[in-house]
């Protein structure tokens, strides 16, 4: 099982099905076709599945190759934390 590493995204996941339905995707190599995603799913292992011009992709497979409209990779967002010092300080007065 290969691990899908795009910065500060992950996979959609079937709790986040709403935010994919009718959304508009074009794969990353070519701006001059844009796609339509039509009905989600789940394969028989569970993990998310949609159904774009005929064809099923996954939900790593759309993170991997495929970005919205707007430029952004087809997964959902992850809150990076800001990074803590090692070093903490406590001044007393």
């Amino acid at each position: 099982m290969t691990k899908v590493i795009i910065e500060g995204y992950v996979p959609f996941k079937w709790e986040d099905r709403e935010l994919l339905r009718n959304q508009y995707i074009r794969h990353k190599d070519t701006s001059k076709h844009e796609y339509q995603i039509g009905d989600v799913s789940a394969d028989s292992n569970g993990n998310m599945c949609v159904f774009v011009t005929g064809k099923i992709l996954s939900a790593k497979v759309l993170l991997r190759q495929y970005v919205f409209l707007d430029g952004t990779p087809c997964g959902k967002k992850v809150e990076q934390k800001p990074e803590q010092s090692p070093f903490s300080f406590v001044i007393y007065v």
